[in-house]
């Protein structure tokens, strides 16, 4: 049973150097596939990618970021050797919940995304710095928001903020009673 640091060299010969409790990679390890371009480097459990680590494709993709059984899942960041980005949220090996995705050329969407494609609202910057909310519904822009809808949109914010503020308020004003 290994425990401690070791190494193990897989037959296709893809390594792993780091650390094993109860005979699985679990701590600390390092796993590097025979291209010797692509490798994992971060946190380990059950012989799976958990917690927070970096990840190096052949291609040049690097992600950066945490991991759940094996997949991007959580927060972090993906760069691409083209010069694309994105920093936010993931789930199974997806764009998924919050994020920013920016281009070379100075192009940014920053906002909502589902199974990889731009979904909800977000803002988009053009590569001549004008900025535009809009509407996005897997992947396809479907509106772009006017004056009269973005006041109504920052009302409908700046109530829900109220309602968050009094709800706290409230809160630790019954702690402090108790």
């Amino acid at each position: 049973m290994r425990e401690g640091q070791g190494k193990e060299v897989l037959p296709d010969g893809t390594v792993y150097e780091g650390q094993f409790f109860a005979d699985q990679k679990r701590g600390k390890g390092v796993l590097t596939w025979p291209d010797n371009e692509s490798y994992y480097d971060g946190e380990w459990r059950n012989d799976k990618f958990q917690g927070k680590g970096k990840l190096k494709w052949e291609d040049g993709r690097t992600y950066i970021g945490s991991f759940h059984d094996d997949n991007l899942d959580g927060k972090g960041t993906m760069f691409c050797p083209d010069g694309r980005k994105y920093h936010g949220d993931w789930s199974m090996d997806k764009m998924h919940g919050f994020g920013t995705y920016s281009w070379p050329d100075g192009r940014v969407y920053e906002g909502n995304w589902r199974n990889n494609n731009t979904h909800g609202k977000g803002k988009f910057i053009n590569s001549e710095g004008e900025i535009k909310l809009g509407l996005w519904d897997n992947g396809k822009r479907v509106k772009w928001f006017d004056n009269a809808e973005l006041e109504k949109l920052r009302l409908q914010h700046n109530k829900q903020q109220d309602k968050n503020k009094a709800k706290q308020a409230a809160h630790k004003s019954q702690n402090e009673q108790l």
